[in-house]
């Protein structure tokens, strides 16, 4: 769906903000269909500005959301080459940032080992929310900076296992549905 505005319904401003897209959910109840509502549906369009409204967050959080959506309904499945790149069962000597990318994990999970599946969508929502020289810039960071900037560079990729994985989920789209996950990342056309 197309719509002019979306926002969230909630109490706090982190759930009543406005969104880019929103993926739904299929109810029980037979009420609730699996939508996926895209935002600025209107002249509003050429009025993205700013940090928050930038065209290339739009554009990062709409083909992110749009891969999940394929993702979750089975028309694109991870396949089982992803799941080998990581262990998904031994426990953390210590939960921080370090040892997760040590590891080969992007996101931000407290306390936890994610599974396979969130693994490859926080690859999927790494890739195409980023510019390729964000990722590899590994100016002015550490191994405990909880961003996705230079989370390909040696400073937070110290065993090379971020890159396998990245070049993994890359080389998978790219030859089985020709998208250039990174090239939505940098913003080209």
């Amino acid at each position: 769906m197309l719509c002019s505005s979306i926002t969230t319904n909630g109490t706090t401003p982190q759930y009543t903000a406005q969104q880019d897209c929103y993926l739904t959910g299929s109810g029980n109840g037979g009420y609730v269909y699996g939508n996926f509502p895209v935002n600025w549906g209107s002249s509003r369009i050429n009025n993205i500005k700013g940090a928050a409204d930038s065209a290339a967050i739009f554009r990062g959080n709409v083909n992110y959301a749009f891969l999940r959506l394929a993702t979750l309904r089975g028309k694109i499945l991870r396949p089982a080459g992803f799941d080998a790149l990581s262990d998904y069962t031994t426990a953390f000597a210590a939960y921080t940032q370090a040892e997760y990318y040590k590891r080969g994990y992007v996101g931000v999970f407290p306390y936890y080992i994610p599974g396979a599946a969130l693994d490859w969508e926080s690859f999927l929502k790494t890739i195409v929310q980023n510019s390729y020289a964000y990722l590899t810039d590994g100016t002015g960071i550490t191994v405990t900076d909880a961003t996705f900037k230079g989370i390909l560079s040696p400073v937070k990729d110290v065993s090379g296992a971020i890159r396998r994985k990245y070049n993994f989920v890359t080389n998978f789209y790219k030859t089985n549905y020709n998208i250039d996950l990174q090239r939505i990342g940098n913003g080209s056309r």
